[in-house]
């Protein structure tokens, strides 16, 4: 029996998910710094967002991505 393979399994997905969270907590900060106050403009976040979104997600993880997405298309 391989009992490496769920906890592998599980570790990314506790990664994803604080890379979720990361990335709502800066991303909001920066966007409401505006286009100059910014070090990481739109692009940046999305670029991000559709790498993690490409990674492989649960069905919770892809909404919060694609929750954050839609974030970006509101502000910019």
């Amino acid at each position: 029996m391989d009992t490496k393979t769920p906890y592998q399994g599980n570790r990314a997905s506790i990664i994803i998910d604080a890379e979720i969270v990361h990335i709502e907590a800066i991303m909001s900060r920066c966007l409401a710094m505006g286009a100059d106050g910014a070090i990481f403009h739109a692009n940046y976040w999305r670029n991000r967002l559709l790498t993690l979104r490409d990674s492989g997600l649960s069905h919770i993880q892809n909404v919060a991505v694609q929750s954050l997405l839609g974030d970006l298309v509101e502000c910019c």
